[in-house]
C-alpha cells in the first residue's frame, strides 16, 4: 500500500508540472503583449451595419458581410437614421445620412421560412445533425443545396464542409496523399491551407505574391520531378484585397500538363460577377480551375463551405478528408439557410454594382487623404493581372491570414522575399481596401483614433502581414453611403 506522503509527493508533482507549463505559456503571451501582437476576444452587440462596443456606436468595417445580407432584419441594407458612426457629431452625421427610404419588405428570416415551408424537406430546420455525414448525419437538404451548386458549375460537382477552414486543411493534407506531389503557394495565401500543409508534412514552396515570373520559374524546375503539382492561390486576397492573375494562372497550369489549381474564393463569391458566382465564373473560366473553394461565412452570410471539383475527386474527398469524415455534420437548418441565401445573393446585382462604387469612391478619397497626412505615398502591391481588364462587378462582369514566421516548421518550403509596400499605399480592387501605415504601433495609434471617432477598423500588424507593413483594412457594405467614407477620411 503506497503511503500518504507518496500521495502527497504525485499530487505536488503534477501541480509543479501544470505550472511549469502555465508559466511557458505565460511567457509567449508576454512576449506577444510586448509586440502589440496579444489577442483578445471583446463580445460586441451588432445592429445593422453598427457595432457597439462600451456603449460606443461604432460603424462596422471589419465585417465581411459585402452584400449587407446578415443585417438585413435590421436595416433592409439601409436605414433611415444612418450616421457616420461618430455619435453625436453633428457635421460627420449629416455627412453620412444620405440613404434614403428604400422600399421596406419582408425580413430576411421571414422570407427563408416562408422559402423552407415551400421547398424543402420539413426536418431541413433541425438544429443538429447529430453524426457525421458518412453515417446518420446526412440530410436531404444537403444533397439538395449540393445539386443547386452543381447546376450553376456545372460540370463540377459539389460537397459541402462545415467551414473553409476545415476544407482547406483536409484537402489539401488528402491531395499530398497522391503520389509525388508538390504545392506551390502563393505567398499571401490563407492560413487554413498552410495549415494543411504544415499538418501533412507537404512538400511546398511560396512564390511571391501573384508573380507569374516566379510561378513559371517554379513550376519549370519542378514539374519533371513531380507526378503532380498544386498551384495555390485566391480569387480575392482577404489582406490585400487584391485579385488573383486568373487567366495568367489557367494558361501556365495548361502548359505543365502535370500542373493542378485550387483556387479559395471565400473573399470572391457574392462579389465578383452579374450572379456573383465568383472570379472565375464571372472571367468564364471556372471549368478550368480544378478545385474551387467556396465559403459561406462571409457574402453568404451564413455559415459552411464547398468543394467544387470533378467526380472523381469528390469521390476521393469523401474517403480521405479527415474533417468531412470525422466531424459532426453541419446543422441541417445552417444548410438551408446557406442555400436560400446563395439564391438570394445571386439576383443582388444593384448591391454589387453599389460595392464596387462605394470601393472606387473610397479607394479614390483614401489615397488623397494619405497624401494629405503626410503619408510616404507609394505603390500598392500589383492588384492582379485581370487579362481582360474587365471590372469583376457592376453592368459587365464587372484575401487574419498566413502568419509569416515559422514556415519552415514541420515541412519542406521555401519563402521568397516580397515586394515592397510602401507606407501610405492604398492596397484593394473591390471591396477590401487597406491604408498601410508601417508600424505596429502607427496602425494601433489610427486603430484607436477612428474608434474614438464612430469607426470600427482594427489594425492589421505583422505577422499577420509582411513586418513593416501593418495597416488598417476596411471591408465595405453595401449598405454603407459614400458620406461615411468621407466621415472617416475626415477622422483620419
Amino acid at each position: 500500500m503506497p503511503r500518504a506522503n507518496d500521495k502527497n509527493d504525485t499530487i505536488n508533482n503534477t501541480t509543479n508540472h501544470t505550472a511549469q507549463a502555465e508559466n511557458d505559456a505565460r511567457a509567449i503571451l508576454t512576449k506577444l503583449a510586448k509586440e502589440q501582437n496579444l489577442r483578445e476576444i471583446k463580445d460586441v452587440k451588432h445592429s445593422g451595419i453598427y457595432i457597439y462596443r462600451g456603449g460606443q456606436k461604432l460603424l462596422n468595417f471589419a465585417s465581411n458581410d459585402y452584400l449587407g445580407i446578415a443585417c438585413d432584419d435590421v436595416q433592409n441594407c439601409a436605414q433611415n437614421d444612418i450616421s457616420s458612426g461618430a455619435n453625436n457629431r453633428d457635421k460627420n452625421r449629416d455627412k453620412a445620412s444620405t440613404t434614403t427610404n428604400t422600399t421596406a419588405r419582408a425580413s430576411t428570416t421571414t422570407r427563408f421560412l416562408d422559402f423552407a415551408r415551400q421547398n424543402l424537406p420539413a426536418d431541413a430546420l433541425r438544429f443538429g445533425s447529430s453524426s457525421s455525414r458518412l453515417l446518420s448525419g446526412g440530410f436531404e437538404i444537403n444533397s439538395m443545396f449540393e445539386a443547386f451548386l452543381q447546376s450553376l458549375y456545372a460540370p463540377q460537382k459539389a460537397l459541402l464542409f462545415n467551414s473553409g477552414y476545415h476544407l482547406n486543411i483536409s484537402c489539401i493534407a488528402a491531395l499530398s496523399e497522391l503520389e509525388s506531389s508538390l504545392f506551390l503557394a502563393d505567398e499571401y495565401i490563407h492560413a487554413s491551407i498552410i495549415d494543411g500543409l504544415r499538418l501533412c508534412r507537404a512538400r511546398f514552396r511560396r512564390f511571391r505574391h501573384n508573380d507569374m515570373g516566379e510561378l513559371r520559374a517554379l513550376l519549370e524546375s519542378n514539374h519533371a520531378q513531380y507526378r503532380h503539382i498544386f498551384i495555390l492561390s485566391e480569387g480575392i486576397f482577404s489582406m490585400e484585397g487584391d485579385f488573383a492573375p486568373l487567366k495568367s494562372l489557367i494558361a501556365l497550369k495548361h502548359t505543365y500538363k502535370n500542373a493542378y489549381l485550387y483556387l479559395d474564393e471565400a473573399h470572391s463569391i457574392g462579389v465578383c460577377g452579374e450572379q456573383g458566382l465568383g472570379l472565375a465564373h464571372a472571367l468564364g473560366v471556372s471549368g478550368e480551375v480544378d478545385f474551387l473553394v467556396l465559403a459561406f461565412g462571409k457574402a453568404i452570410a451564413s455559415v459552411g463551405a464547398c468543394m467544387i471539383c470533378s467526380a472523381d475527386f469528390r469521390e476521393f474527398f469523401v474517403n480521405r478528408a479527415r474533417a468531412l469524415i470525422y466531424s459532426t455534420a453541419i446543422a441541417p437548418i445552417n444548410v438551408a439557410f446557406s442555400y436560400f441565401s446563395f439564391k438570394e445573393m445571386i439576383k443582388m446585382q444593384a448591391r454589387r454594382q453599389k460595392l464596387a462604387s462605394l470601393s472606387a469612391y473610397m479607394r479614390e478619397n483614401l489615397g488623397a487623404k494619405a497624401r494629405e497626412m503626410g503619408l510616404e505615398f507609394g505603390s500598392a502591391l500589383d492588384s492582379g493581372d485581370l487579362d481582360s481588364g474587365d471590372s469583376l462587378a457592376g453592368a459587365s462582369l464587372d484575401s487574419e491570414n498566413l502568419d509569416s514566421a515559422n514556415l519552415d516548421s514541420g515541412a519542406e518550403s521555401k519563402k521568397v522575399g516580397s515586394k515592397k509596400v510602401d507606407s501610405g499605399a492604398v492596397l484593394g480592387a473591390l471591396q477590401i481596401i487597406s491604408l498601410v501605415l508601417g508600424s505596429n504601433e502607427r496602425a494601433l495609434s489610427v486603430a484607436k483614433k477612428l474608434e474614438s471617432s464612430g469607426f470600427f477598423a482594427p489594425a492589421i500588424k505583422a505577422p499577420s502581414v509582411p513586418a513593416n507593413t501593418a495597416r488598417i483594412r476596411f471591408c465595405l457594405n453595401a449598405g454603407m453611403e459614400k458620406g461615411m467614407i468621407d466621415a472617416l477620411c475626415e477622422a483620419l
